[in-house]
């Protein structure tokens, strides 16, 4: 599942049961990127966007996250190096 985003901000796409969040703060991502995964379900919620983590805005010990819930903003001026 993909998040919804405005202005680099990450809004939960659906309801859902937190298992972990796979990013820290300063982490680089590329869009497509798990960012969380989701509690018995083997899915994970993806970032639509590539640039760096500036703030987490939900905590581990949140289990449910509700539908549109902000989730992260990422700096999208950041550039990704890709190596081949």
């Amino acid at each position: 599942m993909e998040a919804d985003h405005r202005e680099g901000v990450l809004f939960a796409p659906c309801d859902f049961r937190l298992d972990r969040i796979l990013i820290k703060e300063g982490t680089e991502v590329q869009a497509g990127d798990p960012i969380f995964s989701v509690k018995s379900s083997g899915t994970s919620i993806t970032t639509p966007v590539s640039g760096r983590v500036v703030e987490i805005h939900i905590i581990p010990s949140q289990k449910i996250v509700g539908w549109g819930t902000p989730l992260v903003t990422i700096n999208p001026e950041s550039k990704v190096a890709v190596l081949a």
